[in-house]
């Protein structure tokens, strides 16, 4: 079925705002590691730009629309969104910068509910990608023994036809075999379990 997407256009009104929500976020007490480029050779993380491809940050945000290169709030969103994902996929899930990350991103998410209540984001949010896969598979290797019986049912539900050993306690299944929203369950599941 023919999914119609509403793109919130960028009009003057609307980058005023946009502008307000960056300037916002830029200000917040967490924020700062994420107002400029990540230098990955001051900070010597020299692996970062083999596992980020597309670099972001709000600093970056904020030049851009300033330069008109956003032509509806959704471009404006996803290089917020891609500054935090970046983050989150390049450091641990409970480091304290992922939880900085997370206290930015929600106070961005409470601006843009309240100072563009019609913009409504475009979800390519269900795609899994595979680092989000591998740090999955991490996650679920760590839980207890008294969680794993909900990911089982997790996956059972969802994919009846999924196969599983359980030989002493073990259980095997592909997480390259489950749909995205099976995984983005799991997701959820884990983040709870924290």
């Amino acid at each position: 079925s023919f999914k119609e997407t509403h793109f919130t256009l960028m009009d003057s009104n609307t980058k005023k705002i946009c502008k307000s929500i960056i300037a916002n976020a830029k200000k917040h007490p967490s924020a700062p590691p994420f107002n400029v480029p990540v230098d990955h050779i001051a900070l010597g993380i020299p692996d970062y730009p083999l596992v980020i491809k597309n670099p972001m940050d709000l600093g970056t945000v904020a030049k851009n629309l300033n330069k008109n290169i956003y032509l509806s709030v959704d471009g404006f969103v996803k290089d917020i969104r891609l500054t935090f994902t970046n983050c989150r996929v390049y450091n641990q899930p409970n480091s304290d910068i992922v939880q900085m990350a997370n206290a930015v991103e929600e106070s961005i998410n409470v601006q843009l509910k309240k100072k563009l209540p019609n913009f409504v984001e475009q979800s390519d949010e269900n795609k899994i990608t595979l680092v989000e896969k591998y740090q999955l598979a991490d996650e679920i290797s760590i839980l207890p023994p008294s969680q794993l019986y909900r990911v089982v049912s997790i996956i059972k539900n969802v994919s009846q036809e999924e196969t599983f050993n359980l030989p002493s306690g073990q259980f095997e299944f592909d997480l390259g075999a489950l749909d995205d929203t099976t995984l983005r369950q799991l997701q959820n599941f884990i983040a709870e379990t924290k």
